[in-house]
């Protein structure tokens, strides 16, 4: 660098250095605080069994780290890495370690339809509590389903769809006055776009105000 291609003189600077723990996803303390208020981690312990074995991490914080994981934008397992190799993040949720990827994927192997079963169980007791402080009079459910492409046809339920993609084909129901993901059904690839909504639509009128 020369004299002549300096463009400014800048003013007196300090750099300084400080024992400071920095994080690259704050957001994420408002989805903990948000989840504390609700009891979120309280009632998964309540409703969910999938551990056989009481050491490790409980089934709140291997649910919560997943949910953690999908809000900070992961798309895979592999992102879990992300997360745990940020001491800010782990320092803003409040806890010492965070899932790696292979444990969780140990972890959510375990799953049986029963405890998807009891997963869901949990949502409808936090839906149950929220109900209360909603202000729509009116509901109206929006039916909606989509394609998940998958890497593999080997994983379960994975199958080719309709559009020619390999994944899964969900049933979604949407509270439009509210903004709220109702409910949802994971199904396999090839189901045809109707499959299952009446049953579908059964569970969903359950799960809003009856009043």
């Amino acid at each position: 660098m020369s004299s002549s291609n300096v463009i400014g003189r800048v003013g007196k600077f300090n750099i300084s250095f400080r024992d400071t723990t920095l994080s690259s996803h704050a957001g994420l303390v408002l989805v903990k605080e948000f989840a504390s208020a609700l009891a979120v981690p309280q009632i998964i312990n309540s409703e969910l069994s999938v551990k056989s074995r009481a050491r490790g991490y409980s089934e709140s914080e291997a649910v919560m780290g997943l949910v953690y994981n999908l809000v900070a934008g992961g798309d895979t397992l592999s992102d879990l890495e992300v997360l745990r190799g940020d001491p800010g993040t782990k320092e803003l949720l409040g806890v010492e370690k965070i899932m790696a990827p292979t444990t969780a994927g140990e972890h959510l192997r375990k799953f049986s339809i029963g405890d998807i079963r009891d997963l869901q169980r949990s949502n409808r007791r936090l839906q149950q509590q929220v109900r209360a402080l909603q202000q729509a009079k009116t509901v109206t459910i929006d039916l909606d389903s989509s394609i998940y492409e998958q890497s593999s046809a080997q994983k379960q339920g994975s199958r080719k769809a309709y559009n020619g993609e390999v994944g899964y084909h969900p049933l979604f129901a949407f509270w439009e006055e509210e903004g709220e993901l109702i409910h949802s059904h994971l199904r396999r690839g090839n189901a045809y776009t109707a499959s299952k909504v009446v049953w579908f639509m059964h569970e969903v009128v359950q799960r809003v105000s009856q009043e």
